[in-house]
């Protein structure tokens, strides 16, 4: 999670807006049953919200992310 200031000037003449974003996930590790070491491959499902992307104001359309995924990830 995190949280981020206004920025300074943005090209609309006003400062930027606040950000927040938060991009959580949960895993489970399916190394074992593929006869791998332990966290050497995890799928899971995560969720990312994101406010006032790139501190663009709340008003004009797609500063806020409401993203669900699917992870998978695999470690050498």
């Amino acid at each position: 999670m995190n949280y981020i200031g206004t920025k300074g000037n943005n090209e609309f003449g006003g400062t930027t807006s606040p950000e927040t974003n938060f991009d959580g996930s949960i895993f489970y590790d399916l190394s074992p049953t593929l006869g791998s070491s332990k966290n050497t491959f995890r799928v899971g499902i995560g969720y990312q919200y994101w406010r006032n992307k790139f501190g663009n104001p709340g008003t004009i359309t797609g500063t806020t992310a409401k993203t669900p995924m699917v992870r998978a990830d695999y470690h050498f």
